[in-house]
């Protein structure tokens, strides 16, 4: 008599995938053919996938201020800026020859911190303003004076406020 043949198939366990597995949060499981592996995630380094703190660096190439938050980082800017993130941020744009993504970069998008803008003043009654430019950048002033025959009541200039406005001192 013929014994029936006894046909075995082994099949991969997934320890990755059934939770089987000694890797930590700051690391990826990577299935193998009868194992695994765990390599550091994004933002992580070493062979106990420690936190790179990127502002360890030249500030991670940020413009003002940078803030670690493991596994990555953000840069923030002072009061009177905002971080550029495309292209035309605050009426600034990326240079020919330039995309923006490179430390380096006059405007590096996430990284380059530029200052707040306010339009143009509106017209003065019986008066002028002296500057023909329609926008106007933080802590920059704006001067302007009354027309003959008139006398001007309150102050004579306007700066570009941290949030966008005018502001005026009294003298």
């Amino acid at each position: 008599t013929e014994s029936p043949s006894v046909l075995f198939l082994n099949i991969d366990k997934n320890e990755c995938v059934t939770g089987d597995h000694s890797c930590s949060e700051s690391q990826n499981c990577i299935n193998t053919i009868g194992s695994f592996h765990c390599v550091c995630k994004e933002g992580y380094t070493g062979s106990n996938c420690s936190d790179i703190n990127e502002c360890s660096k030249d500030k991670g190439g940020c413009s003002h201020t940078c803030e670690n938050t493991a596994p990555f980082y953000n840069c923030k800017c002072n009061d009177g800026y905002v971080l550029f993130t495309e292209n035309g941020t605050m009426n600034r744009f990326i240079a020919d020859g330039e995309t923006g993504l490179r430390q380096g970069d006059v405007y590096h998008i996430n990284h380059t911190c530029v200052p707040v803008t306010c339009g143009r003043p509106a017209d003065v009654a019986n008066g002028s303003i002296h500057s023909n430019r329609s926008v106007f950048y933080f802590e920059e002033t704006v001067n302007f004076s009354c027309s003959l025959g008139w006398k001007l009541s309150g102050t004579s200039s306007l700066t570009c406020a941290a949030d966008g406005n005018w502001s005026s001192s009294q003298p």
